[in-house]
C-alpha cells in the first residue's frame, strides 16, 4: 500500500500544474445553473463535460453521458474492477450566478492565477474539486497501478438547485461501496452528508381596519362590543424568524450528528411573500418553482404558468368591474 501511494504521489508532484491548469480551463467555461440565470453563453454545462471527457478518454475510462435536462448532461466514467471495493469520485459542474459583476475586481470567468489562488466563479465550489478528482484518477493511471476495485468519476449537473443530476445518476444504478464528494471543506474530512428539507410555512393574520391598530398600542376601556384589533401576519412572521434564529443557534450548537462537525445543521429562510391579494399569484408561483425543481413535473410548465397568469388577470378585471358597479350602478 505504501509503495502504491508513493508511486501515485510521485506522479502528482511531477505534474503539479495539471490540476491548476484544468481548474482554470473549467472556470473559464461559464456554467451558471439556468434555474438561477438563463442567458446566452452562461449555461455551458455541456461544454464543461466535453472538457472533462477530453481528460478521461485517454485514460481508458469507459464513459456514459446522459441528459438530466435538455442540454444539461451528466458524465459517468468507469475503470472496471470489483464492486466490493468500488469508489466514486464525484463533483458538480454547475455554478451559481456571479451576482453584481461590477463588484468583481477580476473577470469572474477568467480563471486568473494570482498569488497562488485561482480567481473565478466555481474555482472553489466546485470546479477545483472536479479537477482534483480527475487529476487523482489520472495520477493512478499514470503510476501504472492496477486497482482491484472499480473506480468511477461522476460529474453531475444541477447540484446548486436541487441536486437532480446526482439523483438521476443514482436512479440509473450508478452506485459504489464508497464515494468521495470533493466539495470545499477547508481541509476537514467530513464523513456524512447533512441532507436537505424544504419546508413551506404559512402564517395567517386577522383582517381588520388599520384604524383599530391603536387598540394594540394603547390600553383601552373594557367596553362590551368594542371591535378587536386585527392580527398582522407580517409582524408575526418577523417574530417567527427571530425565534427560528434563536432555535437554530441553540439547537445547532448543542445537537449534531457524531459524524459531522457542529454547526452544519442550519436553517435558512428563503423566499418570503406577504400581504393581501397574493393568493392566486402565490399558488401558481409556488407551482412553477416546484416544477422547475422537479424534472418529472417540468413538462408543460409554461402552459400552466400562462393559465395561472390568465386566472389572476381575470380576477383583477372582475374585481374592477364589481367596484365600478358598486360606484355607479347601485
Amino acid at each position: 500500500m505504501e509503495k502504491a501511494l508513493k508511486a501515485v504521489m510521485d506522479v502528482i508532484e511531477a505534474d503539479r500544474d495539471h490540476v491548476v491548469a484544468l481548474t482554470q480551463d473549467l472556470v473559464r467555461i461559464p456554467s451558471v445553473n439556468p434555474k438561477f440565470q438563463s442567458e446566452q453563453g452562461l449555461n455551458r454545462e455541456a461544454d464543461v463535460q466535453d472538457r472533462i471527457e477530453q481528460e478521461l478518454r485517454p485514460l481508458n475510462f469507459g464513459i456514459e453521458r446522459f441528459e438530466t435536462f435538455e442540454n444539461r448532461p451528466n458524465v459517468v466514467a468507469n475503470l472496471p474492477g470489483s464492486d466490493d471495493k468500488s469508489l466514486i469520485l464525484c463533483g458538480h459542474v454547475d455554478v451559481v450566478p456571479v451576482g453584481d459583476a461590477n463588484a468583481w475586481d477580476r473577470d469572474p470567468f477568467g480563471g486568473q492565477l494570482d498569488a497562488g489562488k485561482i480567481w473565478g466563479r466555481g474555482a472553489v465550489d466546485m470546479k477545483g474539486g472536479v479537477a482534483a478528482c480527475i487529476s487523482a484518477a489520472r495520477a493512478i493511471r499514470k503510476s501504472g497501478i492496477e486497482l482491484e476495485g472499480r473506480l468511477s468519476v461522476h460529474t453531475v449537473v444541477d447540484e446548486e438547485a436541487g441536486g437532480f443530476g446526482a439523483i438521476d445518476v443514482v436512479n440509473r444504478g450508478h452506485l459504489a461501496k464508497h464515494a468521495i464528494i470533493a466539495e470545499p471543506t477547508w481541509g476537514d474530512v467530513i464523513l456524512a452528508e447533512g441532507g436537505l428539507d424544504w419546508t413551506k410555512i404559512t402564517i395567517f393574520g386577522k383582517q381588520s381596519h388599520a384604524g383599530w391598530r391603536y387598540n394594540m398600542i394603547w390600553p383601552q376601556h373594557d367596553t362590551p362590543g368594542r371591535l378587536e384589533p386585527g392580527v398582522n401576519a407580517i409582524e408575526l412572521a418577523t417574530r417567527f424568524i427571530a425565534a427560528l434564529r434563536d432555535f437554530e443557534a441553540s439547537r445547532c450548537r448543542d445537537n449534531n450528528h457524531p459524524l459531522m462537525p457542529p454547526g452544519l445543521a442550519t436553517i435558512n429562510p428563503g423566499t418570503i411573500m406577504g400581504g393581501a391579494g397574493m393568493g392566486l399569484g402565490n399558488i401558481f408561483g409556488s407551482y412553477l418553482a416546484g416544477a422547475l425543481r422537479n424534472p418529472s413535473a417540468a413538462d408543460g410548465q409554461f402552459g400552466r404558468l400562462i393559465f395561472g397568469f390568465a386566472v389572476t388577470e381575470a380576477l383583477g378585471i372582475f374585481s374592477l368591474l364589481v367596484a365600478l358597479l358598486l360606484l355607479f350602478a347601485v
